[in-house]
């Protein structure tokens, strides 16, 4: 009896190898910044100890007290679902318009709009900040979120979504007596879950990872986040201790990973949609 073998080419092969390659470069910092969470004050700094001869884990308590962490993680949170719920609502509004209504300026409104990806964030700070200042809401909770509540590419990837719906699905809603209002969210929302949750992931991400705009625009400790809260764990003179440091960061990490396994299955299909447009 002939059996039959699964013939793996020397392509397959290579693209396996590629991409362990690629996964063991990615995930190699977090193993390393795991390890060195357990470790000793004398061991972390020690390039020859690549596991700790005796796992510390209080370092995570003594990070965890070290600065106002629980406020930090809350702030942190709020914003970033807020901001979310945010871009989602805009980024869908504004997708739908630009993909589904017609007039006149639709394209060239659209370009200006893409357009202002090429600026970078970094450049707008100034102009945020004294925006922000007239409207007398520095050190709040809304002029944290202010500047993320609109995401260009999240506008974008759902332009790009909805234009793949066919048009037939709305005409039919409308023959039904269906208003505007009611396709839009009985008939598009309802199909563009998948993009949604892309958006959500990189919104939730970009949010939980600023340091430089919460920083800047507020100055009481109550609105402060998890980024502000890693750098005031570094002493101006003598310096971080670099194991509760990497507890900390690694603790940093779990909502993010959290989300990104609920929502895994929606950003790849989102991706993946978007991508065959």
């Amino acid at each position: 009896m002939k059996m039959n073998r699964h013939h793996i080419s020397k392509w397959e092969i290579m693209r396996i190898v590629l991409l362990t390659v690629i996964c063991a470069v990615i995930i190699l910092p977090f193993v390393w910044m795991i390890l060195n969470s357990f470790k000793s004050a004398d061991e972390v700094l020690d390039k020859n100890i690549i596991f700790p001869t005796a796992w510390h884990p209080e370092n995570y308590v003594l990070a965890w007290n070290a600065a106002p962490f629980d406020i930090y993680f809350k702030n942190s949170i709020l914003m970033a679902l807020a901001t979310v719920v945010g871009q989602i609502i805009t980024s869908s509004m504004a997708a739908y318009s630009f993909a589904k209504l017609k007039y006149r300026l639709n394209k060239p409104l659209f370009m200006i709009f893409l357009s202002s990806m090429m600026v970078p964030s970094e450049a707008t700070i100034v102009s945020n900040y004294l925006t922000i200042s007239g409207m007398g809401l520095i050190n709040t909770f809304f002029s944290v979120i202010a500047p993320s509540i609109v995401s260009v590419f999240g506008v974008f990837l759902l332009r790009q979504f909805y234009m793949t719906i066919p048009d037939a699905l709305m005409e039919a809603a409308r023959i039904d007596g269906a208003g505007e209002v009611k396709v839009f969210t009985s008939v598009i929302l309802p199909l563009g879950k998948s993009a949604m949750a892309t958006i959500a992931i990189m919104g939730f991400i970009a949010s939980w990872n600023s340091y430089l705009w919460p920083l800047i625009i507020t100055s009481s400790m109550e609105l402060r986040t998890v980024q502000t809260g890693l750098r005031a764990m570094i002493d101006n003179d003598l310096g971080p201790t670099w194991e509760q440091l990497m507890a900390m960061a690694t603790l940093v990490i779990v909502p993010v990973l959290i989300l990104f396994v609920c929502l895994q299955k929606y950003f790849v299909q989102g991706i993946t949609k978007v991508g065959l447009k």
